[in-house]
């Protein structure tokens, strides 16, 4: 990320285009695990008729999601750099 970060914008404001990009982590694991992953566990539990869910497909379309997130994420990191 840092020769990221400064070949693109160069070094005049590393360190908040830095801080920014670090941001990334916390803001989507916040979004992932909690909202995504929880929400759809809660869905397929429901669909389920339970409290818990059983089975892969509690996890399937999260993992899906995740994944397409990384392939974009590879792809724009390769373009990018």
């Amino acid at each position: 990320m840092v020769p990221t970060a400064s070949e693109l914008f160069g070094l005049e404001h590393f360190g908040i285009i830095y801080t920014f990009m670090i941001l990334g982590n916390p803001i989507g694991a916040v979004f992932f695990s909690g909202l995504v992953a929880g929400r759809l566990y809660d869905a397929e539990a429901t669909r389920q008729g339970s409290s818990t869910c059983y089975g892969p497909e509690c996890f399937r379309l999260t993992f899906v999601i995740l994944a397409t997130v990384c392939e974009v994420a590879a792809i724009l990191g390769v373009i990018l750099t």
